[in-house]
């Protein structure tokens, strides 16, 4: 019998570190953030309209590429806190359909470092302010880098590199919340692996 147990658990044993090998760490997770940015030349925050070719983008949308708008949304100056970028297309259904794709760094760096990782928790936590001035909770988004958010209802996902770096995607389109969560996988796939290839 005793026998009979060990086998049983060796094989149970087997099974878990098999489906643990099988589990693969969020994209971006842990990355040495000193290494990113010598691949960066040194910048920290990425050209946002660039970071993802607009006709990637508008594959993973489902648009015609011919009628994406593409207008740079960014920080003004060369100290500016984010990059942004906003994709628009023609929608009959929806006035100024479109997506926002930002990338943040930290504005209070000396006095609170832990801006960036405390920007995601207070997401989860306390959330963000809707228009009917009621507070709308995030839902934890694993994935990508240290630590996400999202919420359909807000439409909007953050996830976060190191303590150094938000990225965001807003959306202002009709999808639907499966739509929409796999359509923010798709570009946080693309915006991290490409971030941190130096693209």
């Amino acid at each position: 019998m005793n026998k009979f147990c060990l086998c049983i658990g060796l094989l149970f044993w087997m099974v878990a570190c098999q489906s643990d090998k099988n589990m693969q760490a969020p994209i971006g997770q842990g990355v040495d953030m000193d290494q990113v940015l010598i691949n960066r030349n040194g910048k920290l925050l990425p050209d946002v309209c660039q970071l993802v070719p607009s006709d990637q983008i508008a594959n993973i949308l489902n648009v015609d590429p011919r009628g994406l708008e593409i207008t740079d949304s960014s920080d003004p100056g060369p100290d500016g806190v984010s990059k942004a970028c906003f994709f628009k297309w023609p929608d009959d259904h929806i006035p100024n359909a479109g997506i926002l794709l930002q990338a943040m760094r930290n504005p209070l760096a000396e006095e609170f470092p832990d801006y960036i990782i405390q920007f995601i928790i207070s997401k989860k936590e306390k959330g963000e302010q809707g228009v009917a001035q009621q507070s709308i909770l995030f839902t934890p988004w694993a994935g990508y880098g240290d630590d996400g958010a999202y919420s359909y209802d807000a439409g909007k996902y953050y996830w976060r590199l190191s303590d150094q770096l938000i990225f965001s995607i807003a959306f202002n389109t009709t999808h639907n919340a499966s739509e929409q969560l796999d359509i923010a996988n798709q570009l946080a796939r693309a915006m991290t692996e490409r971030y941190i290839q130096g693209r």
